[in-house]
This record gives structure tokens, sequence and C-alpha cells, in this order.
């Protein structure tokens, strides 16, 4: 059985003498409003306005081939050189051969 929220479970015990230390007896279920707590529903808070938060980074335009061999293997000059690359200059050919000439 689901408790409501509005409910709580309290315990209250005593032995002979008196004492409270051990709750093995006397536990009841009581109305929040009976224990004296505050059940009304609370307002929530207005929600604060937007921060003014980072502009979003400037799109980067393609990358645009700069090493392109007769097979049509291509290669923008960003990051590791591509095996078909490093096995041509291994060969003894010159990155200037692959270099692709702007267009005007």
């Amino acid at each position: 059985m689901a408790v409501p929220r509005t409910w709580f479970l309290t315990a209250t015990a005593t032995d002979a003498a008196g004492d409270t230390s051990e709750f093995s007896q006397g536990l009841t279920l009581q109305p929040a409003a009976d224990l004296g707590l505050d059940t009304a529903p609370k307002a929530r808070k207005a929600a604060a306005p937007a921060k003014p938060g980072r502009k979003a980074a400037a799109k980067k335009p393609p990358a645009v081939v700069a090493y392109r061999d007769e097979a049509g293997n291509s290669w923008v000059g960003r990051g590791k050189r591509p095996q078909w690359l490093r096995d041509a200059l291994a060969a003894g050919r010159k990155l200037e051969d692959f270099k692709v000439k702007p267009e005007a």
C-alpha cells in the first residue's frame, strides 16, 4: 500500500521503566495535519531569466583538398598523413608532387 505524501509513520514505544530507546511496537500512521505539519501545496518560484550564454562557435568552412594522387586519393593537409601518401614519400616522391593547384 502506498502511503500518501501527507501521512507520516510515527513510532513511540516505552518499556516498563519508561525507556524509549527500543522501538519494537507502537508504530502508527498519522495524518500530517494531526502532527501540526503544513500540507498546503507550495507555490513554485518563477523561473529565473535565462543567462546570456556563450555564443556558438563559428562554423568552419569545409576543408579544401591540398594533396591528391593519380588514383584519386586526397588529403586536406590536416592530421596524420594517410598511408598512400606515406608510401609514396617512402618510394622517393616529393610532397610537392601531390600539391593541388588552387583554382582561380
